[in-house]
């Protein structure tokens, strides 16, 4: 899958072998970036990404489960 974030005037595209339900941002900070996610079984997934590595490094961020 692939998820496009344009509302900071930059597009980010995070590849994924899951089947995840993208859902809206729910929070912009300083320095990170929090994307909220749900899959299946309501299960949701928040990401945690560094602004300064959108651009050059996908492989660079953190997944916080509830």
């Amino acid at each position: 899958m692939v998820i496009r974030f344009v509302n900071n005037s930059f597009v980010y595209k995070w590849f994924s072998n899951q089947t995840i339900f993208y859902q809206k941002i729910i929070c912009i900070k300083i320095n990170f970036v929090l994307f909220r996610m749900e899959g299946k079984g309501n299960r949701g997934l928040y990401i945690l990404l560094r602004k300064s590595k959108l651009y050059n490094k996908k492989q660079n961020y953190l997944m916080f489960q509830y």
